[in-house]
């Protein structure tokens, strides 16, 4: 081999410590729009709370909703920490936004079809659109902190999740 072809493909401490940087911002960045994205699809449903009453869902139904998704959320907050361990993280994170979705379009397809006005359907079917809406968001987290610390040395954690919450 040639040596200078080696010499080549070196990369100064200075290069690999920008390149380092860039993909730190990247991964900042994402995982924050990330997680932005997931607090935006917990609210909205909190924020059509009133028009579900005005269709027919009963407050007892609602209450149902918010307490199984809270307890669902709070479970599977340990599940999916471990799961993004074990697992790739940026599929389970990826699992988690789009199953935060679905849960959103199928609540959507409860209240826009005859689904509500089915007393016995519209609760079982709004509670289990709830139930796996709050494991789904249980993705955000715990794995999207176990990415960061992924990319940031000890040092560096704690401003980065400073800037982070």
């Amino acid at each position: 081999m040639d040596p200078l072809q080696i010499d080549s493909n070196f990369e100064s401490p200075s290069k690999k410590a920008e390149k380092l940087d860039k993909y730190q911002q990247w991964v900042f960045s994402a995982t924050f729009i990330n997680y932005a994205m997931a607090h935006w699809t917990r609210k909205s449903y909190t924020n059509v709370k009133v028009q579900l009453m005005q269709l027919g869902v009963s407050p007892l139904t609602l209450t149902a909703m918010d307490s199984g998704f809270m307890f669902t959320y709070a479970f599977g907050s340990f599940i999916t920490g471990q799961l993004g361990d074990r697992l790739s993280p940026v599929g389970v994170v990826g699992v988690g936004l789009l199953g935060s979705t679905i849960c959103l379009l199928l609540i959507i397809f409860g209240a826009s079809t005859s689904i509500i006005h089915n007393v016995a359907i519209c609760s079982s079917w709004f509670l289990t659109c709830q139930l796996l809406h709050g494991a789904f968001q249980a993705t955000g987290g715990p794995v999207n902190t176990a990415i960061m610390g992924n990319w940031f040395s000890s040092k560096g954690r704690g401003l980065s999740n400073l800037n982070y919450n």
